[in-house]
């Protein structure tokens, strides 16, 4: 078995905004929607807006749907995912 640890929002995001962009979850496309567009806009609410990211983020276990969960382990078979932010792992989706 192998670990996937994302250590932040910006890696999770990278590794699946192409499967999670088109979510019927939607406070996940929201989260990924905010993530994809926080170097747009006006630069006096992108701090509120990254705190926003990492708030949800953290939620990963509330947020994330079982559809998600079997989509994360059909695109990375046998793994087991850690949330981790600031070196703290805060939630861990087991095989």
């Amino acid at each position: 078995m192998s670990v996937k640890r994302y250590n932040n929002f910006t890696e999770f995001y990278n590794d699946f905004k192409a499967e999670f962009t088109r979510s019927q979850n939607q406070k996940l496309v929201n989260l990924f929607n905010t993530i994809a567009n926080l170097g747009k806009g006006c630069g006096c609410t992108r701090k509120r807006r990254g705190q926003f990211c990492s708030l949800e983020y953290r939620k990963a276990a509330e947020i994330l749907t079982n559809e998600n969960i079997q989509l994360m382990k059909m695109k990375y078979p046998m793994t087991k995912f850690e949330f981790a932010e600031a070196d703290a792992v805060f939630h861990v989706i087991d095989v």
